[in-house]
């Protein structure tokens, strides 16, 4: 049985192209960046934090010296935010696109919106429904 959800992992082609976005647009701490260049999947990585800091869930992104990257939106990432609207402009300034304008979801409380990084990489932001 797991403790707690530590991290998600999004494999990316460039990696330099796609720090900024999160670190802007989507507001993350990078807390370091690394590589592993050894064995089948050789990469470097960027380690992200959220609001909850070392201890909350992060987001790696990786890119593989040795492989190629899978199809961009074959999985997503979700973010909670405080302001939406403001996201989404940082979101379009930082390179990437609004996929699925922003629209209510009463049953779940939440107004939603998914964007695309600058590689396409699929991002649900949420935010309580007001």
């Amino acid at each position: 049985m797991p403790t707690r959800f530590t991290f998600t992992k999004i494999v990316v082609a460039d990696l330099d192209s796609v720090i900024p976005f999160y670190r802007d647009a989507i507001g993350l701490r990078m807390l370091t960046r690394l590589t592993a260049p050894d064995g089948d999947y050789a990469q470097e990585e960027a380690v992200f934090a959220g609001p909850g800091g070392e201890r909350g869930p992060m987001l790696l992104l990786v890119r593989y010296l040795n492989l190629a990257a899978p199809v961009a939106g074959s999985a997503w990432t979700g973010f909670s935010v405080d302001d939406l609207d403001a996201t989404l402009a940082a979101v379009e300034a930082g390179g990437g696109k609004i996929v699925i304008p922003r629209h209510d979801v009463p049953v779940h409380g939440l107004t939603v919106a998914v964007a695309a990084d600058p590689e396409g990489h699929l991002i649900e932001l949420t935010t309580p429904l007001t």
